[in-house]
């Protein structure tokens, strides 16, 4: 999650790296936008033609344009939602919800992937939900290495809440 508009380069640039395979063909080569400034910036605009990719962007302010992205906005925060209101913890933690909406959704089965999850699609292995638990349900839990612990009773745990699988994913009471 983004915390300011000016991220959006850094976070262009992480992704990239992250999606690009040159070697297999895989290159980013257009990236469409809703045209507010943090994409209409001059150095970012260079960055983009430097490395070939196409950028467009629909009219501002009108999110029919982006009807994908829009509608998935949408169902993230219509899963997220719920899971804040299901707990004791503020709403400052939409984001980290947001997260875990999308973790369920990726684990999820879709009639558009003929009843695959969207996991599956990406990995060809069927997912393990076992793991799955409450957002927000109180949990204990050690900070550190693990290997510093040498029995059950060594040290005691530390109550907090259960946030996510991505770190930090606990926070104190």
């Amino acid at each position: 999650m983004m915390k300011y508009k000016s991220e959006v380069p850094y976070c262009y640039r992480r992704y990239k790296a992250m999606k690009e395979k040159p070697e297999d063909g895989r290159v980013i080569r257009r990236l469409h936008s809703d045209g507010t400034a943090e994409y209409l910036a001059h150095n970012f605009q260079e960055e983009l033609a430097l490395d070939g990719t196409k950028f467009s962007y629909s009219t501002a302010y009108s999110q029919q344009q982006n009807g994908a992205a829009e509608r998935l906005n949408r169902t993230l925060l219509d899963k997220a939602w719920p899971l804040l209101l299901g707990c004791s913890l503020s709403e400052d933690f939409w984001p980290e919800a947001v997260k875990y909406a999308n973790y369920i959704r990726n684990m999820s089965p879709e009639s558009t992937l003929s009843t695959m999850t969207p996991y599956q699609a990406v990995t060809g292995r069927i997912p393990d939900i076992s793991h799955l638990r409450r957002w927000g349900c109180d949990v204990w839990y050690r900070q550190g290495s693990q290997a510093k612990y040498k029995t059950l009773l060594h040290d005691k745990g530390i109550a907090g809440n259960f946030l996510g699988f991505d770190s930090p994913h606990i926070i104190r009471i």
